[in-house]
């Protein structure tokens, strides 16, 4: 019966749930980001622990990320099938289906299998598990060794075998390496066993465990900052842009708190797993593995506070959540069964009216997944000016873009990740990128100089300054798409019409 689920579940996911393209699909900005270092993989001599990104500039484009298994394998594929979206798409729905049955494996050892079965049905009708089994992002990948470093911790409190602890430490590092948010598991191991079996925390091998994931991790991420050190180019792993630590001073403002919650609920662990939070809460049912579950993700909620509390930056940062949700779902379930008389009407329908309740959360999560809010097909000035682009550029051109993201985040005061990818991606291009709300003049001064070809503002920013006129002067305008933006063809010194290079100010 969960094999028929799932299957049900997959198919329904490749049918309604696949995007039409990822650059103008819900998280757009990161899948095109996730699709290029896949791309950048195909290229001869690839290295896994070399990732590149196309907005580096006209240098190589290594960045600081995190270990990009996802990307190598979706590359491994392409390999044999051809440039496509469909492999990393595929890979991020079989993760999530397994993550799935894991946990559902999971809850039928400590609930039985009919509370399980409902598990999963929740799990599958959850709004991360929807959006994430959909998306090139390797969010769904991460989540797989996450479930399964759970499972196999609880599998060696209920009988220390090592077999069990090796498959928690490889798991615990492999979803760390691919998410290093998935880190904060490791605080939930440490709670569990000392709410659950706390003698077991005299084993050596566990405290060896642990600290060889750190061991493992830690030097990857020393190696990955590398590339920031010496290219520039991060996505915030240590340190140099976009951090996701929360602040002293977001932490104690109220007015972030209400954001937090309801993504929680929403993107996290769901209705059903808040009321039944509440119910098993009510009827001091709460046992010490959901427990120490539920304080290791508010820690990690809090921690990552920048994101946690953002629904354009971070839904996806909940899915962690899922699973205590499932959890949650899962115990309320059995209980309220055992509570039903042993024969009678309310023991046939309940069955029913659950199945009802599933399909219901899981058609309402379709709807959503497509809704314009999210999906803005055909109206996204950066997917349109990429497009616009690639009918202009050669492939592997060098560029300039303009991003709809400012170069800080004011709330946070920290380095944003502006560096929007999209252009770079559709037109197959590299270059350089320019914040929303800083015209950085010397650097397409110093592009322009380097060789780029183009100066793409799919925003139409009109500083009124130095840039205008500079671009009056050195370019023309090649395509202009109204309110979806504007490329500008950049004169080189010695081009017809073009005046000589000033510094800015100059």
């Amino acid at each position: 019966m969960p094999g028929v689920l799932v299957g049900i579940w997959l198919i329904s996911q490749v049918l309604w749930a696949f995007p039409k393209e990822i650059a103008d699909d819900w998280m757009g900005w990161r899948q095109a980001d996730t699709q290029t270092i896949a791309r950048n993989f195909l290229a001869p001599g690839a290295n896994i622990l070399y990732p590149r990104v196309n907005w580096g500039g006209d240098g190589p484009g290594y960045v600081e990320t995190e270990f990009q298994l996802y990307t190598w394998l979706t590359a491994g594929v392409m390999r044999v099938v051809g440039l496509s979206e469909l492999p990393g798409l595929l890979l991020s729905l079989l993760a999530m289906a397994g993550a799935g049955l894991v946990l559902r494996r999971m809850l039928a050892t400590r609930f039985g299998a009919g509370p399980a079965l409902f598990g999963l049905a929740v799990f599958l009708g959850l709004r991360g598990p929807v959006f994430l089994s959909s998306t090139v992002q390797p969010d769904a990948l991460c989540f797989l060794f996450y479930c399964v470093s759970i499972a196999a911790l609880l599998a060696w409190i209920e009988r220390p075998a090592a077999k069990s602890l090796v498959l928690m430490a490889v798991a615990t590092t492999l979803a760390a390496l691919v998410k290093a948010t998935s880190l904060h598991v490791g605080i939930f191991q440490f709670l569990a066993v000392l709410l659950v079996a706390p003698r077991l925390l005299r084993r050596p091998g566990l405290w060896l465990a642990w600290v060889g994931i750190l061991a493992v991790v830690g030097l990857y991420m020393v190696h990955a900052h590398r590339f920031f050190m010496d290219y520039g180019n991060t996505f915030g792993i240590i340190a140099g842009g976009d951090s996701k630590f929360a602040t002293v001073k977001t932490l104690l403002d109220p007015g972030n708190y209400p954001s937090l919650v309801r993504l929680s609920v929403v993107w996290g662990f769901g209705a059903l797993g808040a009321a039944a939070a509440v119910y098993l809460a009510v009827a001091r049912r709460l046992d010490r593995v959901v427990i120490a579950a539920g304080l290791a993700n508010f820690v990690y909620l809090l921690v990552a506070f920048r994101y946690t509390r953002s629904e354009w930056n971070g839904p996806h940062y909940h899915l962690f959540t899922a699973a205590l949700g499932t959890w949650l779902a899962t115990a309320a379930f059995a209980l309220l069964q055992g509570r039903l008389p042993g024969q009678g009407r309310a023991r046939i329908w309940v069955p029913v009216a659950c199945s009802v309740l599933c399909a219901t959360m899981y058609g309402a999560q379709l709807a959503r997944r497509h809704a314009p809010n999210l999906v803005l097909w055909e109206k996204n000035p950066a997917v349109a000016m990429g497009k616009a682009l690639r009918t202009l550029a050669a492939p592997g051109s060098l560029v300039v873009v303009r991003s709809s993201a400012d170069a800080r985040d004011r709330a946070f005061g920290t380095v944003n990740n502006f560096e929007d990818p999209r252009v770079f991606y559709l037109a197959d291009v590299h270059g350089w990128v320019l914040p929303a709300d800083e015209a950085r003049l010397d650097v397409i001064q110093l592009a322009a100089d380097r060789g780029a070809a183009f100066y793409v503002d799919p925003y139409r920013r009109h500083d009124g300054g130095e840039l205008d006129r500079w671009l009056a002067d050195h370019a023309d305008i090649a395509i202009d798409r109204g309110e979806l933006g504007r490329i500008f063809r950049l004169r080189h010194p010695g081009a017809p019409g073009a005046a000589p290079l000033t510094e800015p100010g100059g």
